[in-house]
Formats: structure tokens, sequence, C-alpha cells
């Protein structure tokens, strides 16, 4: 909360994934790693 009072951040339900990739000049995605579900 803020100094009067007031909520400066709502967040409902956040997901984030975050992608594994392979190669170096091509690069592609191979699958992804599940950081965070559901935060609220």
């Amino acid at each position: 909360m803020s100094r009067n009072g007031q909520v400066l951040l709502r967040v409902e339900n956040l997901v984030k994934w975050f992608p594994i990739t392979r190669g170096i000049i091509f690069t592609h995605t191979i699958g992804y790693v599940h950081a965070v579900d559901g935060v609220t």
C-alpha cells in the first residue's frame, strides 16, 4: 500500500513460463519451465 492507503498494484492469477531454447545461431524452443501459476 502507498502512504495514503491506496493499492499500488493488484495482480490476480499471474502465470509465468520461461522458454528452454537450444542452439547458438539457429535457436529454437524445445520446452518451457513453469515458474508460477495462479499467484494472487
